[in-house]
């Protein structure tokens, strides 16, 4: 008989122990839906006609006509949206459905069924408004291509052409434009080719690129590199200083007629001559970039017949790895796989990365000057 009473008074504590927890759950639950800042709805669906329950101070503030006893979820959304509801409801996907309001206002859906699925069921419904979001990336999206258009008008349309030197330059924006341009003019028996990237990215850095590309051709660098440097810098230095931003550029005098280059670069470092070994000889004099410095040294060097000269910016670099080292062996290898082939085979295949390089992060640009192994 006392055992019996053991095990009855054990069982009711038990009772009361889950009743309680069941109790404090269900509290949690109700603080956690009145408090959200998500719009919740608890909702019936019955065939294809949803109905709301109830509904969190959030709902109210999202879908006003809920205070006014609206509860017939197709006059609060929409038909569209309640189509986009049934949809989801009958699929086994995860994560939330995006539906467009009748107003134009967009939302995102997490539905969540409460208890067994059947012909009337009930569901849980939090809608996040995504309108603004949605607003903003289309601006995003309007000023990339905006800022697309002024770094393709930076590039030049057609490059000259030159008996005895070929050439070829590829340039592959990223998400996100950067400042990369290129610049290669033929005068008369000279060359000048340029390759720059501005710090920042967006339409921001597409302007300065276009102001440094500007002042560069304006000057003499035929004659002077490093001179001409110096007068773009401070045509563009109170630019920069407003933009607290500097550019980082590699241009050189080419000499057609004897292959002798002039180089200066502008804490760039990313300008090599190729051998006719294929070999690869880094051309750099670690100077600063325009911006933060204002004295560059000429670089001599010199391209015998086959040999040419490519420059190209750190999204090629990021590309091949996280070293010279490896850039070089990269365009080494590039250069020798694509021997015989028109330089815009070797640029294409640079900017183009390994197929496991990661996602370009950066605009990925190379410029390259070649002087044909034979003169016709």
């Amino acid at each position: 008989m006392v055992g019996f009473v053991l095990v009855l008074a054990l069982t009711a504590a038990r009772e009361r122990t889950v009743a309680g927890l069941l109790t404090a759950s269900e509290l949690l639950y109700r603080r956690s839906f009145e408090n959200s800042l998500s719009g919740m709805l608890i909702t019936h669906r019955n065939d294809e006609r949803w109905t709301v329950q109830t509904v969190n101070p959030a709902a109210i503030q999202l879908l006003p006509q809920v205070r006014a006893g609206e509860s017939d979820v197709a006059e609060l959304l929409g038909p569209a949206a309640v189509s986009a509801l049934n949809q989801a409801s009958a699929s086994d996907a995860e994560g939330p459905t995006e539906l467009e309001l009748a107003d134009g206002r967009h939302l995102t859906a997490s539905i969540t069924p409460l208890g067994s699925k059947t012909a009337a069921d009930s569901y849980s419904i939090q809608l996040i408004d995504i309108t603004d979001t949605l607003i903003a990336q289309r601006l995003m999206e309007a000023d990339l291509t905006r800022a697309q258009q002024v770094q393709r008008g930076l590039s030049p349309r057609t490059l000259p052409i030159r008996r005895g030197w070929e050439h070829g330059a590829a340039s592959l924006t990223a998400r996100e434009v950067g400042g990369d341009f290129y610049d290669l003019r033929i005068s008369g028996s000279n060359a000048t080719m340029a390759l720059g990237d501005v710090m920042g990215k967006g339409m921001g850095a597409g302007i300065l690129a276009a102001a440094t590309r500007t002042a560069l051709r304006a000057s003499n660098v035929a004659a002077h590199p490093a001179e001409a440097l110096a007068d773009s810098a401070r045509v563009i230095e109170d630019d920069l200083a407003n933009a607290d931003a500097f550019v980082t550029l590699s241009c050189a005098s080419i000499d057609l007629v004897t292959g002798r280059v002039r180089l200066v670069d502008a804490g760039h470092g990313l300008s090599f001559a190729l051998r006719q070994d294929h070999s690869v000889e880094r051309l750099a004099t670690f100077d600063f970039p325009l911006g933060l410095g204002n004295d560059w040294r000429e670089l001599p060097s010199h391209l015998d017949p086959g040999e040419g000269l490519l420059m190209v910016s750190d999204g090629v670099l990021e590309l091949w790895g996280s070293s010279i080292e490896e850039l070089i062996e990269a365009i080494g290898a590039a250069d020798r796989a694509c021997a015989g082939q028109s330089p815009t085979a070797l640029v294409d295949t640079l900017c183009a990365g390994r197929p496991d390089s990661p996602e370009r992060s950066d605009d990925a640009t190379a410029v390259l000057l070649r002087r044909e192994k034979s003169t016709r």
